[in-house]
């Protein structure tokens, strides 16, 4: 291999992926929403703020896998999906949030008196958590923007998560995604890994080829090499090299600290080959 090359997304966008996303959106923004809104009315508590970025999470991943099914490898594309449906995860959520509010009197999609007038008078007469302290109408509207605010973040981040995750891998001959298809034993740890990084882009078959097999032991760090690779044609291999930090808790359970050294390198069939042979995959 006379230079390194790296797997990098097309950033193509499958054909039916915006239908899919579309309705993955919507579908996720009502059903949890209709959750989202009743446990922020009887259940929140001012300082519980991982709610409004898990609830986005949920909704922008059911926007990431919907991309992921529809074949689509844009990031920007799949993300800004996210924030779409982020946007609608907020007013789906302060709906029903409303409806929660009125005493299950009030729906804003069958009613004249519009949403955000509901919410004016809501923030007029105020809101009392636990019946210990009240906020109504500036802090209240701030409090709402924040929550806003989580929601998109946590919905961008679950829809990039979803195309962006270092496993997605597509085989642009076959038009389908990539599987992990083969893991080596234990190896002896690669040292720095800024050098080792080095040395596989300048002559990826001599390092790779030269690492050491090792029994694991705790607490240690070991290595291990994962190729990704198309189930149905043999023109894509991509390899992964990870460092593993092995311990174990003062309860006696076992930990392990993954980080990848080198990241979606291209080798060829010859060389996938020389390394499943050179270290073979130990005995389940």
């Amino acid at each position: 291999m006379s230079e390194a090359r790296y797997y990098r997304h097309s950033g193509r966008i499958g054909l039916l992926a915006p239908v899919w996303m579309a309705f993955a959106g919507v579908a996720a923004a009502v059903v949890v929403g209709l959750v989202y809104g009743h446990w922020m009315y009887y259940l929140f508590a001012l300082f519980t703020v991982w709610v409004p970025p898990v609830y986005g999470a949920m909704v922008g991943l059911a926007v990431g896998f919907a991309a992921h099914a529809g074949k689509t490898r844009s990031g920007w594309f799949t993300s800004l999906g996210g924030v779409g449906a982020g946007v609608l995860a907020i007013y789906t959520g302060w709906l029903f949030w409303l409806w929660a509010w009125s005493g299950h009197d009030y729906f804003a999609l069958f009613s004249g008196y519009s949403l955000w007038s509901a919410m004016g008078e809501a923030a007029a007469e105020g809101i009392w958590y636990f019946d210990e302290f009240e906020l109504d109408g500036g802090t209240l509207y701030f409090w709402w923007v924040v929550e806003g605010l989580l929601i998109l973040l946590g919905s961008w981040l679950g829809a990039w998560f979803a195309v962006q995750e270092g496993d997605n891998i597509f085989c642009e001959a076959c038009g389908r995604w990539a599987e992990t298809v083969w893991t080596s034993g234990d190896l002896a740890n690669v040292g720095n890994e800024y050098e080792f990084r080095d040395a596989v882009e300048a002559d990826a078959p001599a390092r790779l080829m030269n690492l050491t097999p090792t029994t694991r032991a705790i607490p240690g760090t070991t290595s291990q090499i994962k190729v990704i690779a198309c189930a149905t044609c043999k023109d894509l291999h991509v390899l992964d090299v990870e460092t593993i930090a092995h311990g174990r808790t003062d309860k006696g359970k076992d930990t392990a600290s993954v980080e990848t050294v080198v990241d979606n390198l291209l080798i060829d069939e010859a060389l996938f080959e020389d390394l499943k042979a050179r270290y073979p995959r130990p005995a389940d």
